[in-house]
């Protein structure tokens, strides 16, 4: 696992407020994302890798990606004296698409990640509901 964080942002990029979050859901219909809308929707999100000794490029990029959101999917620390299991912060994370971009403060990821939650508060905004088809009873 490669030690990575999420790059907190504004809801909009000339947005004045000051408040930020972790991501915002993807506005856009992912037909291919297997139940996508109804338990599963997109997140697009910026992660910053933390580790100086690895390198990010074109050619380590998805293997990057992939270490980084096994390292985000981990639940936190088990208070003491807890039955219950803690519950992952930003829900259960898959990669689905992801790229390399720059910046001022150097290279980082932008990522398409696949959520499980419909509302998470990390995230700006909730995810659409899918339109399904129904057949038509003759």
């Amino acid at each position: 696992m490669i030690e990575c964080k999420f790059r907190p942002r504004r809801e909009y990029k000339l947005s004045t407020s000051e408040k930020q979050k972790m991501g915002k859901y993807h506005s856009s219909f992912f037909y291919k994302v297997h139940g996508f809308g109804r338990d599963k929707w997109v997140v697009v999100a910026e992660i910053d890798v933390l580790e100086e000794d690895c390198v990010l490029d074109e050619t380590s990029l998805d293997w990057v990606a992939e270490e980084c959101v096994t390292y985000l999917n981990q639940p936190p620390v088990r208070k003491r004296k807890t039955k219950r299991k803690p519950k992952l912060p930003y829900g259960n994370l898959e990669l689905h698409k992801a790229s390399l971009k720059k910046d001022e403060s150097g290279n980082y990821i932008q990522a398409l990640l696949v959520i499980d939650e419909k509302k998470n508060k990390h995230f700006w905004g909730k995810g659409r509901a899918a339109l399904i088809r129904s057949r038509k009873k003759k």
